[in-house]
């Protein structure tokens, strides 16, 4: 994962920090930070995004962020994700997702990472929604249940609907729900 760390000098120019001191700088209330994440694994992001101590509801949107407009409105964070131009115009769909509380900005861009996973990348992906999921319905968290299942049927659906999503990535799929309807069919 790498991470980018920026912060206004006494000066007001926007300076990049080194990245052990932005947890001091959060702590001590020494003004806001901006923090840009790229190439990063969920659980990368979401172990990072718990050290800072966010909401447990910011780090699931954070780690759910993926190519779709959406806000939430969270205990002392804001979420939001938008549809963004890409650097060049051929390049895959981009967006942008913001974390903000009230020192601290952080910014994710997920540009087709989606596309980029193995098929089981993307199930292990699906798996942890779908984990999420049932740990909100043990819970009795309903709106995190909500939450959650959505997104486990929103990465499912996008291995078949999704323009940017290779077709062999889809076959894959075929191919691995095919052989639990080949063993059904054999031992009726």
């Amino acid at each position: 994962m790498r991470k980018r760390f920026l912060a206004l000098s006494e000066d007001h120019r926007l300076t990049e920090l080194p990245p052990e001191s932005l947890q001091a700088r959060l702590s001590d209330g020494e003004g806001a930070a901006w923090v840009d994440v790229e190439d990063y694994t969920s659980e990368e992001l979401e172990a990072w995004l718990e050290s800072l101590r966010l909401s447990p509801g910011a780090v699931e949107a954070c780690a759910g962020a993926g190519g779709r407009t959406q806000v939430a409105l969270l205990n002392q964070e804001v979420f939001f994700e938008l549809p963004a131009l890409a650097s060049d115009a051929g390049s895959e769909r981009v967006s942008v997702a913001f974390l903000c509380t009230q020192n601290l900005c952080v910014t994710q861009a997920a540009a087709g990472r989606w596309a980029r996973l193995t098929l089981m990348e993307q199930m292990a992906h699906i798996g942890s929604e779908v984990e999420r999921a049932i740990r909100a319905y043990e819970g009795r968290r309903e709106a995190r249940f909500e939450l959650a299942l959505a997104r486990a049927l929103e990465l499912f659906c996008r291995l078949f609907f999704a323009d940017d999503v290779p077709s062999h990535l889809r076959s894959g799929l075929s191919r691995y729900f095919m052989q639990f309807a080949v063993a059904a069919h054999s031992s009726s």
